[in-house]
């Protein structure tokens, strides 16, 4: 995957932050955080070099917890952004990126990690949870394409449309049910961590108070 160099927080006596400034002269250009976790993502802030390191936030967080930063950690030059979708403009690079699957240049291919009928559509959301699937294709027989001589005009149509709002709903249903079960997850692993967080600061549980507050509104 390209990484040269690893480090175990639980084997190092120094803050993983330490660590990356003594491995990199003083802090790395860029760094990212990806686990969703608040501690991850201030390591990963204060790895960066004073004055031009830049922190890209692409984990998902979930609890209300917020991220104590000081100003002059800012002020010395430092920057932090998030990147939806990895910056991805929809409207302008879409269409070249549409261009560029077609004409081969991307290969998408490798993504699809299962091949399942119809009729198996729950096992695959099953193995998305699990984490065992990356994307899911699903074949078609015939007994699932309605032919346009079956129905009169316009009828057939409607029947279509009824199959395909069908399908969506499910998709969006198993899709719920997926995000649920992650964040489930994930709550269960930041709880013990917060709770001992909040009981040594409780200017940063104040902080939470107050967006629990402004959320509830």
């Amino acid at each position: 995957m390209g990484m040269t160099d690893f480090i175990n927080p639980r084997e190092d006596e120094k803050p993983v932050y330490e660590r990356i400034r003594d491995m990199t002269d003083g802090g790395v250009h860029y760094s990212f955080e990806c686990a969703g976790n608040l501690n991850v993502l201030r390591d990963a802030f204060l790895s960066a070099h004073e004055g031009w390191g830049l922190t890209v936030v692409l984990g998902v967080h979930t609890s209300p917890q917020l991220l104590p930063i000081h100003p002059m950690d800012l002020f010395e030059g430092r920057r932090i952004v998030g990147s939806v979708f990895g910056g991805f403009k929809g409207k302008t690079q879409l269409p070249h990126f549409a261009k560029e699957c077609m004409d081969g240049v991307v290969k998408l291919d490798g993504f699809i990690t299962h091949e399942l009928p119809l009729e198996e559509i729950n096992e695959a959301f099953d193995l998305l949870i699990a984490g065992k699937s990356l994307r899911s294709k699903y074949k078609l027989d015939a007994e699932h394409v309605i032919p346009s001589s079956s129905f009169p005009d316009g009828l057939n149509n409607v029947k279509r449309q009824g199959i395909v709002k069908e399908l969506k709903s499910l998709r969006r249903r198993y899709e719920r049910k997926a995000q649920r079960f992650l964040y489930e997850q994930l709550l269960k692993l930041e709880k013990a961590e917060e709770e001992s967080q909040f009981a040594s600061s409780p200017f940063l549980e104040n902080d939470v108070l107050q967006y629990e507050s402004l959320r509830l509104r």
